[in-house]
């Protein structure tokens, strides 16, 4: 069990200003930036957020969200989509990326193959914005593993060649 600091726990925070029991967005953003930005007071505000359930998401999305309001983009007052960002490709891209490897026979034998596959399918959706196709390599990697979850080891270069010298 994670022991919460008191500090967070006693945080004073307003309730919902619609009566509910969670904060929009902006509503997040406007609280934290009463307090200095860099401050402990202003992560202890975000922190008691999440912990009283006011905010559904990670710190690290509260301080994206904050930053979007000093690059003076607009905060979207819709649902809080849960934990980290989205997903580069929903369920069903993904299925169709797997039918397109089954279908033309594609061996993949590294990250770059994977990320070439990912970023067709961005293409393919009509993403054109230069900052959506791009993503780190941890996000290749998972697509890797989703990949892999759902295709034969014959589709793998490195694991056939693997398979092959276990039984020579």
């Amino acid at each position: 069990m994670q022991v919460v600091d008191p500090k967070i726990i006693a945080f004073p925070l307003p309730p919902p200003k619609d009566g509910g029991d969670v904060y929009k967005k902006s509503e997040c953003v406007e609280i934290a930036k009463q307090y200095k930005k860099g401050s402990s007071k202003r992560r202890l505000a975000l922190e008691a957020m999440i912990y009283r359930g006011y905010a559904k998401n990670s710190l690290k999305s509260l301080y994206r969200l904050l930053l979007n309001d000093e690059k003076g983009i607009p905060i979207p007052d819709d649902d809080w989509r849960g934990m980290g960002c989205p997903s580069v490709l929903s369920a069903q891209e993904i299925d169709e990326v797997i039918e397109r490897i089954k279908r033309e026979d594609i061996r993949l034998a590294s990250d770059d193959d994977v990320r070439r596959l990912v970023l067709d399918a961005l293409k393919a959706k009509g993403v054109t914005d230069e900052s959506k196709l791009k993503f780190s390599a941890t996000t290749v990697k998972n697509y890797g593993a989703i990949f892999k979850s759902k295709l034969s080891a014959f589709h793998w270069k490195n694991d056939v060649e693997s398979q092959q010298h276990m039984v020579i």
